[in-house]
């Protein structure tokens, strides 16, 4: 089968376009992680785990309890919170649009003693 030139030249482009155009769509989660009087949670473990399998992100806090997920897909995803002393927590459902900043603010409890 002969290929014209002008083929040739139109298949790189026909091909990267859908992968352009998955890499622009993604969003963003970020927030706070503080405890039940507002006090940020140094050193808390936080993860997002999107509903595409296998792609997790994790993060660990500053002294400020500030997260930031960049290029999240745009699909539902899951939060989830640890720290030793702190009940785990689990947000999930949180819905990311692509190019938006989704803001969702932790509270963990303390565990009882």
């Amino acid at each position: 089968m002969k290929v014209s030139r002008h083929t040739r030249l139109l298949l790189p482009t026909v091909f990267a376009s859908p992968l352009q155009l998955l890499a622009d769509v993604t969003g963003k989660i970020l927030g706070t992680v503080s405890d039940p009087l507002g006090a940020a949670i140094a050193g808390a473990e936080i993860t997002a785990n999107n509903a595409a399998p296998g792609v997790v992100q994790d993060l660990v806090l500053d002294g400020l309890g500030l997260y930031t997920f960049q290029e999240l897909a745009v699909v539902r995803d899951v939060l989830s919170d640890k720290k030793d002393g702190f009940r785990d927590s689990k947000i999930s459902d949180i819905v990311v649009d692509g190019k938006a900043a989704v803001n969702n603010n932790v509270v963990l409890q303390e565990k009882r003693k």
